[in-house]
């Protein structure tokens, strides 16, 4: 599963200048965050808030003060403070103890499972029945518990055999979670039996359980269907099963390490289409205008896998091989469905290669739905993604999702085809997910996209780190949900794979991967199953990688320093492990020494104490020597280069990751350096990468291009010729600090560029050189749906519009998508509140309530009624102000009922809303109010 934070989380510079859907984000204001539900793999989702700040461009890096020149360092891996992604805890969220999750015993075994389900829209409740195959894993049973939970039981039977009736069966409803059932005898290892159940499902019911242990995120089955809110939203059925809401919506045994095969029949209206797990062996139409469509999945997978996905879709056929490809998208994105999920095949045959094992399931299709609660979810053959996924075929000009799509299919074979037996080792599916997208992007992208892909793993890894440190298998945890889909499981995990595949070579890391594979198809396995099928391909014993970066917590920090003696003929490299913790790492790696003739030496060490030192004879004075050439480890690193070390690691260097440690490195170490303003002038115009491109313009100082005409000149054309959005968007950006009048053109034709993400950052800068020609472009602009240039509209009008401009807000909060709505927020805030004009006010209050009382999302609720409050305390400063300006002779009675009548509608309307909310979190604000 690709998961994103259970709220937006707010980076305050961009740390992965090369991703096309990442920029920056900062803003004054943010929600209150908890500790992220899902890692964070993606922050992806905040691409179309980016930059909403101040005048919203690239900010000036923040530059170390400059060292004396006879020795420079620069910290690799470290981030500043003011980059990281910073993962706060409510105080008033419980924080559950840590304790041994072993996998779940395995007493009764699933076969198979069949269900038929309808629905009612009304009550949101699916209405079921159930048969499950079961077997006893070992020792005879006479009982059986299954996972069901807050159901409506109708019915409890075990099947009858051939013409036998079903015998209805004793159980007890255990906390309304499981069904504890008394079978009618004792069952041995080599007899079947079947359990029948008829049911109904009620997943709004589950979110209020006493226990309090359900919410929105795992409550399994998903009705959408518009609302007061929004009633343009489609009607849809969804369900999400990961890790253990399955049994929200039918009854099984709701674990990892159970795999079972599927039928199901799933009844609608027919004008819906319908998707499931496996194919669709038949759909049939029902005298009361429904249609039943039969799907039937042969191979067994575990129940978190199982899937429904129901709307009014546009199904766009595809192929691989003599397997159906198949792409569900709402109808207006029809067209550019193709444009969206088109490198599925390619990638289902490069995976097939690149693992030794083809693709193992009966066919591949995805869906997108409405209000998902993560980016996507690899249920088997059938994956679901959220809706931001589908742009139009400008907005793809920016870029596509392929990491989200590769990751999940990707899982196809990690998660699906061999399951994880415990969510404690979750990695076994989701560091292989991750590493997939790395291959993908290597193969189809090349090297540098790759690796700009990994080193945006390894920063959000070290961000998280700064907070909290964990193994990557955890087998003590208190929540899998909350504490497990992190970036320890996503991208460290990914990381190590990396560096493992480095370690063993390409060909005995595939070979393995394919042991593996194969040994464990629809099967589950733990770690040691990935270490052994390692050991067995290498000869070697891997305990101690396994060990070190799989199942203890923390990385290694690194100090390194060089030593060359000319005049003896020899360098040495010192290298000290700083980390805190005593722990001391084996890192196997290698270092390189270059020669001004172009000659090089690379030569293998292995690091294995605090401190040590290496020696090598020198044939001549090296121009560089580069620790860790292929920048393979996974560290934090202090590296003591010379000013013409690094210049020769970018200039020597083709690969990424050395370019781009080193552009990083001179421009803080020294920035007004004559070589170092050359190279940074000549990677923002002519480095092959444009990652790169786009970072070297974000160094060029705004002072050299105020003063450089020829340098304005470069960064015009590249502002309006290079290939790249991201990189015309740097290069306006930068053009805007100059504050000169003379871009006004600049901007204004970039407003006609085909990305929206160079339109979003030239109205934004433009605000900045004059805010009513801003104003005027945002208005002419307000008709677009995309959601990055609508928060650039609303960001314009919170700081200059006028009242009249409050329909914007009011027409597009109820519409927006969740992470964009909660920027719309924001913004209708702070343009309330600086218009402070009574009617606008007035007129804000519906939207406003409408939110703060049907938004899914908690922390929009939760900043809704923060709004709510200020809007309050604004009345009633207003109301102390005609107090004090009063007097018997000019007292307006009328202005004063005026605001008393305000202040009591609002004072009633925030009774109202606290009378109705279930969430803690927000109900705990409104104690405060």
């Amino acid at each position: 599963m690709l998961t994103l934070s259970a709220q937006p989380t707010i980076i305050r510079r961009d740390m992965t200048p090369t991703h096309p859907n990442l920029c920056s984000i900062a803003r004054p204001l943010q929600p209150p965050l908890i500790a992220p539900r899902h890692g964070i793999a993606v922050l992806l989702l905040f691409a179309f808030i980016a930059g909403l700040v101040g005048c919203g461009g690239v900010k000036e890096s923040s530059r170390k003060q400059q060292p004396d020149i006879a020795d420079y360092n620069f910290s690799i891996g470290k981030l500043d403070p003011a980059d990281s992604i910073r993962y706060e805890e409510l105080p008033a969220i419980e924080v559950l103890p840590t304790i041994y999750q072993p996998a779940l015993r395995q007493i009764n075994d699933l076969r198979h499972t069949r269900l038929d389900v309808r629905f009612d829209w009304d009550k949101k409740h699916l209405i079921g029945k159930a048969v499950l195959t079961l077997q006893p894993h070992f020792y005879a049973v006479d009982s059986l518990s299954l996972d069901a939970k807050s159901f409506d039981i109708h019915s409890l039977e075990l099947v009858g055999l051939g013409t036998k009736p079903n015998v209805p069966l004793r159980y007890t409803y255990r906390d309304s979670l499981v069904l504890d059932i008394k079978l009618d005898r004792s069952y041995r290892r080599d007899e079947t039996y079947q359990i029948a159940v008829s049911y109904t499902a009620q997943p709004e019911r589950l979110v209020n359980h006493p226990s309090g242990r359900f919410h929105y995120d795992n409550k399994g089955l998903y009705f959408i269907m518009p609302d007061s809110l929004n009633p343009s939203k489609p009607y849809q059925i969804w369900t999400q099963g990961e890790t253990f809401s399955s049994s929200c919506w039918f009854p099984t045994i709701d674990a990892p390490n159970q795999k079972t095969t599927q039928e199901i029949t799933i009844t609608v209206a027919d004008k819906y289409k319908t998707l499931s797990n496996g194919k669709l062996i038949s759909s049939t139409a029902n005298p009361d205008g429904t249609r039943s469509d039969y799907w039937k999945q042969a191979l067994p997978h575990a129940p978190y896998l199982f899937t429904m996905a129901i709307g009014d879709y546009a199904v766009i056929k595809d192929k691989w091989r003599d397997i159906e490809v198949n792409y569900y998208v709402e109808p207006p994105y029809a067209a550019s469905a193709r444009a969206i999920f088109g490198n599925t095949p390619d990638m289902l045959t490069f995976f097939s290669q690149r693992l030794g094992v083809d693709f193992p399931w009966e066919k591949y299709s995805q869906a997108v739905v409405r209000d998902f609660i993560a980016g996507a979810m690899e249920n088997t053959s059938a994956t679901l993604f959220y809706e931001r996924l589908q742009r139009d075929e400008r907005e793809l000009l920016e870029g596509n999702d392929d990491d989200i799509i590769a990751h999940e299919l990707f899982h196809h074979w990690f998660g699906d085809l061999v399951t994880c037996e415990s969510w404690a080792n979750l990695a076994l599916n989701e560091s292989f997910a991750t590493y997939g997208e790395y291959l993908w992007f290597e193969h189809k992208y090349g090297r540098d996209e790759a690796d700009a892909h990994l080193n945006k793993d390894l920063r959000t890894y070290l961000s998280e780190a700064e907070q909290k440190q964990e193994p990557i298998i955890r087998y003590y945890y208190s929540n899998a949900d909350d504490d497990l889909f992190d970036a320890h499981s996503y991208q460290k995990g990914g990381r190590v794979l990396h560096m493992l595949r480095y370690y063993v070579g390409d060909e005995a890391f595939f070979a393995a991967i394919a042991q593996y594979l194969k040994a464990h198809s629809f099967k589950t396995a733990e770690i040691n199953d990935l270490r052994m099928a390692f050991e067995s391909v290498t000869g070697e014993d891997l305990n101690w990688f396994f060990d070190q970066w799989m199942m203890s917590k923390g990385h290694p920090e690194l100090d390194i320093s060089y030593n060359v003696d000319t005049t003896k003929g020899y360098a040495a490299v010192i290298i000290q492990q700083t980390q805190a913790q005593e722990k001391v790492y084996q890192l196997p790696t290698s270092i390189e020494i270059v020669y001004p003739d172009g000659s090089k030496e690379r030569h293998a060490i292995r690091i294995n104490k605090r401190q040590q030192t290496f020696t090598f004879a020198l044939k001549k004075t090296p121009k560089l020597i580069n620790f860790d050439p292929d920048r393979i480890l996974l560290c934090e690193r202090t590296d003591r280069k010379t000013i013409q070390g690094y210049l020769h690691q970018y200039y020597d260097r083709q690969d990424y990751l050395n370019r781009f440690e080193s552009l990083q490195a001179l421009e803080q170490i020294a920035p007004d350096h004559p070589e170092v303003k050359q190279l940074i002038r000549h990677a923002a115009t002519q480095d092959p990468y444009y990652g790169i491109r786009r970072e070297a313009l974000q160094m060029i100082t705004l002072d050299a291009v105020a003063a450089d005409t020829s340098l304005q000149k470069s960064m015009i054309r590249t502002a309006q010729t290079d290939p790249k959005a991201l990189v015309r968007e740097a290069a306006l950006s930068r053009l805007a600090h100059c504050k000169s009048p003379e871009f006004y053109s600049v901007f204004g034709s970039a407003m006609r560029d085909s990305s929206y993400q160079v339109v979003y950052t030239a109205l934004q800068n433009l605000f900045e050189l004059n805010s009513e020609k801003a104003v005027y472009y945002a208005q002419l602009a307000e008709n677009t749906a995309n959601s990055t240039l609508l928060n650039a509209i609303a960001h314009i009008y919170a700081q200059a519009g006028k009242p009249n401009n409050s329909h914007f807000f009011e027409k597009n909060l109820p519409l927006s998508h969740t992470y964009s709505r909660y920027a719309l927020i924001e913004f209708y805030g702070t343009f309330l509140m600086r218009c402070n004009d009574d009617a606008t006010t007035a007129a804000a209050l519906p939207t406003l309530q409408k939110i703060a009382q049907y938004d899914q999302n908690w922390w929009i609720r939760l900043r809704t009624a923060e709004l709510l409050r200020d809007i309050r305390e604004l009345y009633r400063q207003q109301q102390q102000t005609q107090l004090r300006a009063s007097s018997p002779r000019n007292t307006s009675r009328s202005d004063n009922i005026n605001i008393d009548e305000r202040l009591q509608s609002i004072e009633t309307l925030i009774k109202s809303l606290k009378a109705n909310e279930k969430d803690k979190q927000v109900l705990s604000f409104y104690e405060t109010m």
